[in-house]
């Protein structure tokens, strides 16, 4: 229960990982259009119909760096190397300076990005109906 007595809302599970758990697999590289693929792989043809070609689905991460630890210095680049290649998007940046510490920290949300199998989404699709 929350503060005010009541439940907190949920969110329907296929809307937070449309991929129906593709997202935790491996990643494949080269995948598809630049992006990684994660998922069950499939036989696609460019002339397939729209519904059964890759779909892309976003995985959210949200840090909260200390610029003066060089594993989170580190942790910096590699998100910023991945939005620069494309394969992510960063939503929210804020940079505190803690005097504590005398460093920044910073909070920082972002989303890699992955292509997936639709079809593996499909009840059934995992006992060998493929189309």
């Amino acid at each position: 229960m929350s503060e005010n007595g009541k439940d907190r809302w949920t969110i329907d599970p296929s809307l937070v990982d449309p991929s129906g758990g593709q997202r935790d697999m491996q990643a494949v590289i080269p995948g598809h259009e630049g992006l990684p693929f994660r998922g069950i792989p499939y036989e696609r043809k460019e002339t397939d119909p729209d519904h059964l070609q890759p779909k892309v689905g976003a995985r959210v991460h949200v840090e909260v760096l200390e610029m003066s630890k060089a594993e989170d210095r580190k942790r910096m680049e590699e998100i910023y190397t991945a939005m620069t290649n494309g394969a992510a998007v960063i939503s929210v940046e804020e940079r505190h300076w803690d005097e504590d510490i005398k460093s920044w920290r910073v909070l920082i949300r972002w989303a890699d990005l992955y292509t997936y199998n639709p079809q593996a989404t499909r009840k059934g699709y995992r006992d060998g109906c493929t189309r």
